[in-house]
């Protein structure tokens, strides 16, 4: 699902075409002078009718430029100069580099072999006498069309395809890989918040590197193995996310995931919950990136706003008067007591995480805090002010309220003074003795990870 503001251009005329061709040329002489041990990498788009540039092309174009730049920083070639240029008459990028012409001229056409949106780049390369290297020369098969895959040269001369032919392919190309490439990334950062969570020490009652808390069933190498099963799940929501306009068909198709999600976690665990709230939080965050990913700037706060739609509709359905007659313990405190857990914490776009957790976790890592003692303060800003589920299932209104009490006493201010770790490390104790796990807290220090890292990506991308 691409959306149409994103495949508008303004047509341009052959003569500006060829104006273009002539300034780049220009430019191609001007960066070679007085440069005979380098080679200059000349990037444009192969982009078929009047049409050169739009919101799409323009990504395409920076993720081909990505593409160009791994491969040279790849070849451990050093890059004397860059730039690149994004007018109507189609986007160029020029990378002038210290090496052989012919090695980077293989290089190039094995990065443009990689996928097939390397069909839609066209990477010169010229040497210092100007002239670019051609496939041929070096032994290599031209270039094959688009839409037939026959030689590209005899279906441009015959004119075998129309305009739109060509265009809807181009779009479909470019949007397919950028789409698969940022569910990819956005997969990544979910894995890595769930590794990150577990690996944090001391987490009171969790399971982390110095015990396994409150459980008997699972140790850090269980998460380990579940975040490697779920990880695959959480692409896919990505790209569901991605392709259904519908929240009412999303929807639907997220809990078809969800429910063999949970069914890969318990292979891979011996049919230990480590990650079922994950699924459904991760997973709805993940499918709102998806649904994000037409927007000029994916903004954290609009991913949760997105993600908060989706949540409260499921909610309705799951706790809403006509939802089925369920005995989880969740829905239970959600009619006696009105505490929806992460349920309505998702619906309401995750409050506790976006004015606790977040800001405190943001703070702390920014400030070049560790990752693991960030993330033990993070969870005990949370401990201390959300009701969690997991902790009442346990031991009890009155217990989990008492755990919670001592949690704030520790980090009263979330601006003020940090406590030592042994403070936690005490508290860890006590809740193993009750028998307390604050499995809620955990999931949400989890979400504060991965959004810290998508915010931190997102910014990336965008640049």
């Amino acid at each position: 699902m691409t959306g149409s503001h994103r495949l508008h251009g303004e047509e341009v005329t052959g003569y500006e075409i060829l104006d273009a061709r002539e300034l780049r040329a220009a430019r191609q002489r001007d960066w070679l002078q007085g440069h005979e041990d380098c080679c200059l990498v000349s990037v444009t788009m192969n982009i078929a009718g009047p049409v050169k540039s739009t919101p799409l092309i323009r990504d395409g174009f920076r993720a081909g430029m990505e593409l160009v730049d791994d491969t040279l920083h790849n070849l451990g070639l050093p890059v004397r100069r860059s730039d690149q240029w994004f007018a109507k008459t189609g986007c160029e990028g020029f990378r002038l580099v210290c090496g052989p012409a012919d090695e980077v001229k293989r290089a190039m056409i094995g990065a443009e072999a990689a996928s097939s949106f390397g069909r839609l780049l066209d990477i010169d390369v010229l040497g210092p006498d100007c002239v670019p290297l051609s496939r041929t020369g070096l032994g290599l098969p031209g270039r094959r069309c688009l839409v037939c895959g026959e030689p590209a040269q005899v279906c441009g001369r015959s004119q075998r395809h129309s305009y739109e032919q060509l265009r809807a392919v181009t779009n479909e190309i470019i949007h397919t890989f950028l789409s698969r490439r940022s569910a990819d990334r956005v997969a990544a950062l979910a894995c890595r918040a769930m590794l990150w969570e577990v690996l944090v020490t001391p987490k009171p009652g969790l399971v982390d590197r110095d015990n396994r808390g409150s459980h008997s069933d699972m140790d850090v190498f269980t998460f380990a193995a579940s975040a490697a099963a779920i990880t695959p799940y959480l692409r896919d929501v990505y790209l569901l996310g991605c392709r259904h306009s519908d929240r009412v068909q999303l929807l639907t198709a997220l809990r078809g995931a969800g429910r063999l999600a949970e069914e890969d976690m318990n292979r891979a665990t011996g049919n230990v919950n480590t990650h079922k709230g994950l699924i459904y939080s991760l997973g709805l965050l993940c499918a709102a990136s998806g649904r994000c990913q037409d927007l000029e700037i994916p903004s954290i706060s609009t991913v949760l706003e997105e993600c908060g739609t989706l949540a409260a509709m499921a909610m309705d359905a799951d706790f809403g008067a006509q939802a089925p007659s369920r005995t989880t313990t969740g829905q239970t405190l959600y009619r006696t007591r009105g505490i929806g857990g992460i349920r309505a914490e998702a619906a309401a776009g995750f409050p506790s995480v976006q004015q606790i957790a977040l800001p405190v976790l943001t703070r702390l890592l920014d400030a070049g805090m560790c990752a693991n003692d960030a993330g033990a303060y993070t969870l005990l800003a949370l401990l201390g002010r959300v009701t969690d589920t997991n902790m009442i299932a346990r031991g009890g209104m009155e217990s989990a309220a008492a755990a919670k009490a001592a949690a704030l006493s520790l980090l009263p201010d979330l601006n003020g003074d940090l406590p030592d770790l042994s403070h936690l490390r005490s508290l860890d104790r006590q809740f193993i003795r009750d028998n307390l796990s604050p499995g809620g807290c955990a999931d949400l220090l989890a979400i504060s990870f991965f959004l810290y890292h998508l915010n931190k990506e997102t910014q990336t991308w965008q640049t």
